[in-house]
């Protein structure tokens, strides 16, 4: 099975929610905790864990920082 005509976005107005899509239209949704709570706790609080060690993460926390700092100031 090919997998190159499905994507998946977040639902603009709660991105809990998950859509997948199938060659640009709308299949199925999906919210976020069903799939945690299949996962189970360890492997949810694994995957915190392994995302607050990441480099992308640092950076976007930083950038958000400083554009709040930036908020503040005016």
């Amino acid at each position: 099975m090919s997998f190159d005509n499905y994507s998946w976005e977040n639902d603009k107005d709660d991105p809990m929610i998950v859509i997948i899509k199938r060659q640009g239209q709308p299949l199925m949704r999906f919210f976020i905790g069903e799939a945690m709570e299949g996962a189970g706790r360890n492997r949810v609080m694994a995957h915190v864990r392994e995302c607050d060690h990441s480099p992308w993460l640092k950076e976007w926390r930083e950038h958000a920082e400083a554009e709040m700092l930036d908020k503040l100031k005016q």
